[in-house]
């Protein structure tokens, strides 16, 4: 039976690595900087602090405060343009783990405000969906560190290894994969090594396939 499931935000219920994608590009290209698609692989997922952390090591050459802020800004107005969709089959799930009174979590990168405001241009609340939300700047370490998801879990009175995570990202998958969940790797933008697929409990190629993995696995015990 399946006893929690928890979502990552971008790329899992919004179709925002596209969205991102196009941010990274612009603001890379406004700065000046050659920063190719796998620095925005390497950030995905993250949060602000360790975003950040990343620049320092990796590229000091960045004004890593001014681009983030930069970045963030065109990302917000994209939103308000209505650019971040929902992603198809995210209503479906969600209201057959209602259906089966399963808890669901929340566990992104994201800030408290944008996770308002995502669900907000689509007409949504987020307090109505979750019963725990885990977000960047709340003290709780940040993705690809576990700590993310075991405290998602402890919200919602779950086991880890009880505990369903839907990611699309590298760093995500390693934060849940860490925490001792059963990391379901639903297919975005990028795709992760094999090292870190064969470690995970399955691969979707949608949200439908998230269902239909969760309506066969709630016959059984995990």
């Amino acid at each position: 039976m399946v006893k929690a499931v928890v979502f990552d935000m971008d790329g899992v219920i919004f179709d925002s690595e596209r969205v991102w994608q196009r941010v990274f590009r612009v603001v890379s290209e406004r700065f000046g900087y050659n920063l190719g698609e796998y620095v925005r692989h390497n950030l995905c997922g993250m949060g602000e602090a360790n975003i950040l952390a990343y620049f320092r090591e990796n590229h000091p050459e960045v004004a890593a405060v001014a681009f983030r802020k930069a970045a963030l800004l065109e990302y917000r107005a994209e939103i308000l343009r209505g650019e971040n969709r929902l992603k198809p089959g995210f209503l479906a799930l969600c209201q057959w783990l209602k259906g089966k009174k399963i808890p669901i979590g929340l566990a992104t990168g994201s800030t408290l405000e944008q996770v308002e405001l995502c669900f907000q241009k689509v007409g949504l609340e987020y307090k109505a969906i979750f019963d725990a939300v885990v977000c960047s700047g709340t003290g709780v370490k940040e993705k690809p560190d576990p700590e993310i998801y075991l405290e998602a879990c402890k919200r919602l009175g779950t086991a880890p290894e009880d505990s369903v995570v839907l990611e699309d990202s590298i760093n995500g998958l390693k934060a849940a994969i860490s925490a001792n969940c059963k990391a379901v790797f639903v297919r975005d933008l990028i795709v992760p090594s094999a090292e870190i697929l064969d470690k995970c409990y399955a691969k979707c190629d949608s949200l439908a396939e998230v269902l239909a993995l969760l309506k066969s696995e709630s016959k059984h015990s995990f």
